[in-house]
């Protein structure tokens, strides 16, 4: 009897919630017309001289009337304006030595030393990476050419 009397305690105020509450009036969205939108080019940022050419999402290369070239950077607090002598180049390519490697038959076992250990993985040579397969090319070069 207690159970009875708890639940009809709950869920008599929220059915008479419920029943107080006047319905919602059906609301009716306008008709969209069929009008082509003209795509507007985004217009250029604002701490930004107008005729800076956007590189990425991030960067504006502008050339001043001296002919100096700057490179513009967004940053959380605005545009960091750097000599394009002084940006930093892309990063030269990776050594090929990053693993060593060694042949098992339509396999290959690379071995790399890690911060944690040496790490050993095995790929078939059908299924290498640009990396792995340079380091694969490597290593045939290294060994010497076995007699017949």
């Amino acid at each position: 009897m207690k159970i009875v009397i708890f639940l009809l305690a709950l869920v008599l105020p929220l059915a008479a919630q419920t029943a107080a509450t006047p319905r919602a009036k059906r609301v009716t969205k306008p008709v969209k017309t069929a009008t082509k939108a003209k795509k507007a080019e985004p217009a250029q940022p604002s701490g930004l001289p107008k005729d800076a050419k956007k590189l990425s999402e991030m960067e504006w290369r502008w050339v001043d009337p001296k002919g100096a070239a700057w490179i513009y950077r967004r940053t959380p607090v605005g545009y960091a304006k750097i000599p394009e002598a002084e940006t930093i180049k892309p990063a030269a390519p990776v050594s090929v030595n990053l693993f060593q490697a060694a042949d098992k038959g339509d396999s290959v076992e690379f071995t790399t030393r890690t911060p944690v250990g040496i790490s050993r993985w095995t790929k078939k040579k059908t299924d290498l990476s640009p990396d792995e397969k340079a380091s694969w090319e490597a290593a045939q070069s290294a060994k010497p050419p076995t007699e017949q």
